[in-house]
């Protein structure tokens, strides 16, 4: 009766870094974090894409 069909598709990317000690400095760190995902669908449509960069300090004692 309704030929109703559904097609998705998804890619996501996710990496994390963390370097120690920059620059000699003890107990500290510096972080990098960047994502990317991606979507994509039918029936009607939909589609999406994001991306995110963030970066950080960290302090352990």
């Amino acid at each position: 009766m309704f030929k109703l069909f559904q097609n998705d598709k998804t890619l996501s990317l996710d990496a994390f870094y963390q370097y120690d000690e920059p620059l000699g400095y003890k107990h500290w760190s510096v972080l990098g974090l960047a994502i990317w995902k991606q979507s994509k669908s039918s029936l009607t449509f939909y589609n999406t894409q994001s991306a995110a960069i963030g970066v950080g300090v960290g302090y352990t004692w």
